[in-house]
C-alpha cells in the first residue's frame, strides 16, 4: 500500500527530484527537497484524501499525509535513508480539529549518516503566516513538537516516538478516514 502511494518508479517524481537537487550536495540536498515541497506545495487543510505522491505534485497542494508522502518519495528516489512515520497529537490550537481529540500526524524520519532528522513539510509559509504558526527549530530539523502560535505549542504529542507507517496501519487509517476511534488504542500503546 505504501508502495502504491509513494510511486518510487514514477517518471515525473524522478525528474522532479533530480531537478530540485541539481548542483546541491550533502545535507543541503535534503534541505532543498524539504523546503521545495514545504513551500511550493500548498497545505490543504480541508482535504482528508490520501493522495499519491504524483497527484500531490500535479495538484500543487496536499494535506499532511500527501505532502509528507511526496517528501518521502522524493527522498527515497534520491537514495536518502528515510521512513514515513506518524505521531498521534492533540491539536491545542483547534485549527486542525475542533475538539480535543487525537489525530494522526505524518512526518518523515531521515537518517543522514547517523544523524536523525524529523521533517514535517505540511505547512507552507503562507499558511503559517495566515494562521499565526511559527516553528522553533534548526533549519535541518523540523519536528512537529516545535510548532507554536501566540498561545503556546500547537500540538501536544501523545506518542513521543514516531510509529513507522506500515501497510497495515495505512490500510486502517484509510478505512477509518483518519478517525482514530477504532484504531487509537492499538497504535498509541505500540
Amino acid at each position: 500500500m505504501i508502495e502504491y502511494y509513494s510511486e518510487l518508479n514514477n517518471e515525473q517524481l524522478i525528474n522532479y527530484g533530480a531537478n530540485i537537487i541539481e548542483n546541491v550536495h550533502g545535507v543541503f540536498q535534503i534541505n532543498k527537497m524539504f523546503n521545495d515541497i514545504k513551500n511550493k506545495i500548498e497545505f490543504d487543510m480541508e482535504s482528508y484524501d490520501f493522495e499519491t505522491a504524483s497527484e500531490t505534485l500535479i495538484m500543487g497542494r496536499g494535506n499532511n499525509f500527501s505532502k509528507n508522502m511526496l517528501l518521502y518519495s522524493i527522498l527515497k528516489i534520491n537514495d536518502i535513508d528515510c521512513k514515513l512515520k506518524l505521531k498521534y497529537v492533540m491539536d491545542k490550537s483547534f485549527v486542525f480539529s475542533h475538539e480535543s481529540t487525537y489525530i494522526p500526524w505524518f512526518y518523515v524520519d531521515v537518517n543522514y549518516f547517523g544523524k536523525r532528522l524529523e521533517l514535517d513539510c505540511s505547512f507552507d509559509k503562507e499558511f503559517m503566516n495566515t494562521v499565526g504558526i511559527f516553528h522553533k527549530d534548526t533549519k535541518f530539523n523540523y519536528k512537529l513538537e516545535n510548532y507554536f502560535n501566540f498561545k503556546g505549542r500547537v500540538f501536544e504529542v501523545i506518542t513521543s516516538e514516531g510509529i513507522t507507517l506500515t501497510d497495515e496501519i495505512l490500510k486502517n487509517l484509510i478505512a477509518s478516514k483518519g478517525c482514530l476511534d477504532d484504531i487509537q488504542n492499538t497504535f498509541i500503546s505500540g
